[in-house]
C-alpha cells in the first residue's frame, strides 16, 4: 500500500487539533482540503477514521490505533527536522578534528577558542596522530577534518586546502649556538647530532624530500 505520507500528516494534525478548522489553521491550508485529505485516506485504507460532532472529532477504534503508530512517525519526523536544522545553525552536534600535537596547540588552539566561545554547544574533539593516520580515520569516517602539514600526495576524494604557511627551523642549546654563531650552512648541519621527526611524519617526509632536492641525503 503506497498512501502519501502528506495525508497522514493532515489526520495527525486534526487529532491533535481536535477539529478540522483548527488543523486548517496550523497547517495553512483550507478546510475542504483537508477534508478531502481525510476522505481520501480513508478510502485508500478501506475504513472509517473520524466522525463528525457538534463538540469535534471522534476516533473510530480503527482511528485510534491508526493515530497511535502515525502519532510516533510524524513526531520523529518533527524531530529529525529539529535536529538537523541545529546542526546547521551549529545549536548542537560535534567536530572531530585530526591533527598533529604541534599544529593543535600552535594553530588549532586559537581558532577553536574563538569557535566554542561563539558556539559552546557544539562538542569538539581532536585526535592527535600521524598524518597517514589520521587520513585513513578520515576516509573511514571516524573525522570530519584534519589540520595538517602540507605537502600531500594528491587525492581525488580529499580536498586539500592551504590555510597558514609555517616555517620549519634547527634549535639547540647555547652550546651549539655558541659553535655556529646562530647560522649554519646546510652542508655542515651534517657535523651535528640531529634529532628529528621520525618517519612516516609528513615533517620528516618534507625535510627528507627537501635535503634530497639539495642533493643531500639524510
Amino acid at each position: 500500500m503506497n498512501i502519501n505520507y502528506e495525508l497522514y500528516k493532515v489526520f495527525y494534525e486534526v487529532v491533535i487539533n481536535g477539529s478540522i478548522s483548527k488543523a486548517s489553521e496550523s497547517m495553512y491550508i483550507s478546510q475542504p482540503a483537508v477534508t478531502q485529505s481525510i476522505k481520501n485516506l480513508e478510502e485508500k485504507l478501506g475504513g472509517k477514521l473520524l466522525i463528525r460532532t457538534k463538540k469535534g472529532i471522534v476516533l473510530t477504534e480503527e482511528g485510534k490505533i491508526l493515530f497511535n503508530y502515525i502519532k510516533k512517525g510524524v513526531e520523529n519526523f518533527k524531530n529529525g527536522e529539529n535536529a538537523f536544522l541545529n546542526y546547521l545553525n551549529l545549536d548542537s552536534g560535534s567536530i572531530r578534528i585530526g591533527a598533529s600535537t604541534t599544529i593543535t596547540r600552535n594553530i588549532v588552539m586559537p581558532y577553536l577558542e574563538k569557535f566554542h566561545l561563539k558556539y559552546p554547544k557544539v562538542d569538539i574533539k581532536i585526535t592527535n596522530d600521524l598524518t597517514s593516520n589520521l587520513v585513513t580515520a578520515l576516509r573511514n569516517g571516524n573525522l570530519d577534518l584534519l589540520v595538517v602539514n602540507l605537502p600531500m600526495e594528491e587525492s581525488k576524494d580529499l580536498k586539500i586546502i592551504p590555510i597558514h604557511e609555517v616555517h620549519d627551523i634547527f634549535f639547540g642549546n647555547k652550546e651549539y649556538y655558541n659553535k655556529t654563531k646562530g647560522s649554519i650552512k646546510l652542508e655542515d648541519l651534517f657535523n651535528y647530532p640531529l634529532i628529528t621527526q621520525k618517519e612516516p611524519s609528513n615533517t620528516r617526509l618534507f625535510l627528507n624530500k627537501y635535503l634530497k632536492k639539495q642533493q643531500y641525503f639524510y
